[in-house]
């Protein structure tokens, strides 16, 4: 019966990940702190204002695509996100432009 080369290299021949690098995994938590922050600022800003989420259901329950966009750009500031929703549920997807390592998506239910 032959259970294959017993040898200790073997398994260090077979390694084919590249040498970590943490450099990268560094820049990504950092940029990620900054779109949890843009996170936070909205639904902070958003629940200051019952009168906008009001807007952005009634605008979205209509397909208004530009008007959610619009409401959402008030809200987030210089942060890019990106919006979308069904009737059960919003997706925000904040981007920042400078950093295209990173996405931050909340789902939040609100029907």
């Amino acid at each position: 019966m032959f259970y294959g080369p017993s040898y200790p290299w073997f398994r260090y021949m077979n390694n084919r990940y590249p040498t970590i690098d943490i450099s990268t995994f560094q820049v990504s938590l950092q940029k990620s702190s900054n779109l949890i922050q843009s996170a936070t600022n909205t639904v902070e800003n958003l629940q200051a204002s019952p009168d906008t989420m009001n807007r952005l259901m009634v605008a979205a329950q209509a397909s208004q695509d530009d008007e959610v966009d619009a409401i959402m750009n008030e809200v987030t500031g210089p942060i890019k996100v990106e919006t979308s929703y069904t009737p059960i549920s919003v997706n925000f997807t904040f981007i920042d432009d400078q950093a295209p390592c990173c996405r931050l998506t909340l789902n939040l239910q609100w029907n």
